[in-house]
C-alpha cells in the first residue's frame, strides 16, 4: 500500500501533461508496483506451503489422512491463488481513494473488476502452478527459491538477450492496450489465447507436481 501510494503520485501527469486520474491510467500505474511484490509472494509463500507440514514435523500425521494425494497440492495453490486475489484488491481500493482525493468520481468499477479480477488473474494463474511445482521437483525450499529468482530475472532481460518470440517463454502474451476510445480492441483475443495455452501448462506442471508429491517416510523420486 505505502509504494502503491508514492507511486500514485504520477497518475494524472501523460507526456508532462496534466490529466484527469481516467481509471485505465490508475489501473496502469498501480497494478505496475505489484509485479515485484507478486513475484516475491510466489517465491517465498509458494516454498512455505509446499514445506509447512514438514517443517513443523507434523507431515507424518497429516500423510496418514485418508486424503487423496492431490488435495493438499491443490489446497496450497487455491491458498496461493487467494493471496493473489487479495493484493489485487488493493488496487482497486487504492484506486479508487485516488480518484476520489483527486475530486475524480467517475470511477468505471466495472473496469477495475475486468482488467484486475479477469484479465490480470488469468496473468499470473500460471504462475502460481509454476512456483509449486518447481517447490515440489526440487524438493529443497533454498534451491527451489534460487531457481525461481532466476527463471524471473531471465524472463525479465529475455529481450535484451535476443530472445524476443513469445511461445517458448512461459507466462508471455503479444501484450495488451487499452483506451477509452477502442477499449482493449484487437489487443483482446490474442492475449486471452495466449493466456489459455499457459494456464494448460501450468496444468501439466501441477500434474507432474501431484505426481512427485512427498507423503510418508519415503521422499525418493521412485
Amino acid at each position: 500500500l505505502l509504494f502503491q501510494l508514492l507511486n500514485s503520485q504520477v497518475i494524472g501527469t501523460l507526456y508532462g501533461t496534466e490529466t484527469w486520474p481516467v481509471t485505465y491510467q490508475v489501473i496502469e500505474v498501480l497494478e505496475g508496483t505489484l509485479g515485484l511484490f507478486l513475484l516475491v509472494v510466489l517465491t517465498f509463500y509458494a516454498g512455505d506451503l509446499v514445506w509447512h507440514d514438514r517443517d513443523l514435523g507434523t507431515a507424518p500425521l497429516y500423510d496418514s489422512l485418508p486424503t487423496p494425494d492431490v488435495l493438499p497440492l491443490v489446497a496450497k495453490a487455491v491458498a496461493l491463488f487467494a493471496v493473489i486475489v487479495g493484493m489485487h484488491a488493493t488496487v482497486l481500493v487504492m484506486g479508487i481513494g485516488v480518484q476520489l482525493f483527486d475530486g475524480y468520481t467517475h470511477f468505471e468499477v466495472g473496469l477495475y473488476l475486468r482488467w484486475l479480477f479477469g484479465l490480470s488473474l488469468l496473468d499470473w494463474l500460471p504462475y502460481v502452478a509454476v512456483a509449486l511445482a518447481v517447490h515440489v521437483i526440487v524438493d529443497n525450499k533454498v534451491v527451489g527459491h534460487l531457481l525461481l529468482v532466476v527463471f524471473y530475472v531471465a524472463q525479465g532481460f529475455r529481450g535484451q538477450l535476443g530472445f524476443e518470440y513469445n511461445l517458448p517463454w512461459f507466462g508471455s502474451d503479444p501484450g495488451r492496450t487499452y483506451s477509452d476510445m477502442n477499449g482493449w480492441g484487437w489487443f483482446l483475443g490474442p492475449f486471452v489465447v495466449y493466456k489459455l495455452y499457459w494456464i494448460a501448462v501450468g496444468v501439466g506442471f501441477m500434474a507432474v507436481a501431484a505426481l512427485l508429491w512427498v507423503r510418508g517416510a519415503d521422499g525418493g523420486w521412485r
